[in-house]
């Protein structure tokens, strides 16, 4: 959800800013298996990470007519400032004895994310369509134990648009 003001000179050229809040959901199935005390178990299940942002997208670019329908092309920045961001999970065991491993983390490890974006839309009467691609360049577990992995935001959207105006 999020307010959007932009401005289209006679040039066709397009700048604006959207101010909005965004829940991101990442979902991984687990399937691991570990030794304990010379007894061997296998698990199986799912972690759910929850992280919500307050995010600003200055943009600019360019209006195009395709077959007489405007499409705007813009490209900016998503400054996201993290509010909160929440990992909980469980696996249990394959086996009968049904031993459950849960988690319920904090998993806010950065304040913001930046994030070059590139973004198409257009609009039909008061209804608009768009589709966006955005590119994170924070790393999200530089502070966490055990993983060394790097994992950056990757986000593609779709979405309706209506105007106010």
């Amino acid at each position: 959800m999020s307010l959007d003001a932009r401005k289209t000179t006679k040039g066709k050229f397009v700048f604006g800013a959207d101010l909005g809040y965004e829940m991101l959901r990442s979902k991984v199935k687990l399937d691991y298996s570990e030794l304990e005390l010379d007894v061997f178990f296998e698990y199986e299940g799912k972690t759910i990470l929850n992280t919500s942002f307050v995010n600003l997208y200055p943009y600019l670019g360019s209006r195009l007519n395709f077959a007489g329908q405007a499409l705007d092309i813009v490209g900016g920045l998503d400054i996201g400032y993290v509010l909160n961001s929440r990992e909980k999970g469980e696996a249990k065991s394959k086996d009968q004895a049904q031993s459950k491993v849960e988690t319920s983390r904090d998993r806010k490890n950065i304040k913001t994310d930046l994030r070059p974006r590139i973004q198409l839309s257009t609009d039909f009467d008061k209804i608009g369509l768009y589709v966006g691609y955005s590119l994170g360049l924070k790393n999200y577990r530089p502070l966490m134990t055990g993983i060394n992995a790097n994992t950056y935001s990757r986000m593609l959207r779709f979405g309706l648009s209506y105007r106010l105006k």
